[in-house]
């Protein structure tokens, strides 16, 4: 998950390096391997916590998204102000903080008591 995470903030830093049809491979690369994430995150989210809290745990993570999915078409425009690039770098810079972020939680729950 983390992995292509990173993959996809390195493509998106990258991208405005690069002209004509290879941008659209490399923004169409970046969305690829964000739809790795978005389908590992709801099975690695679940199986991150305790079976008691497990429910809540997920609804809270759920909402959070949905407020940075309402919050994120704001600050997009905001970067537009960068310039044409601005976008990609803000969101290939969230992209590599997420990707570290999830470098640094635990990566399995195997032998471990979770009820």
């Amino acid at each position: 998950m983390s992995f292509s995470l990173l993959i996809t903030g390195i493509i998106l830093i990258a991208v405005f390096m690069f002209k004509g049809k290879w941008v659209m491979f490399l923004v169409g690369l970046s969305r690829f391997t964000c739809a790795i994430v978005f389908s590992i995150l709801g099975i690695y989210t679940s199986e991150l916590y305790d079976t008691m809290i497990r429910a809540t745990a997920s609804g809270i993570n759920n909402s959070v998204s949905r407020v940075g999915g309402v919050i994120m078409p704001f600050l997009l425009i905001w970067s537009f102000k960068l310039g044409p690039v601005g976008p990609f770098l803000f969101c290939g810079s969230i992209s590599i903080i997420a990707a570290i972020s999830g470098f640094l939680m635990p990566k399995d729950t195997t032998g471990q008591f979770l009820d």
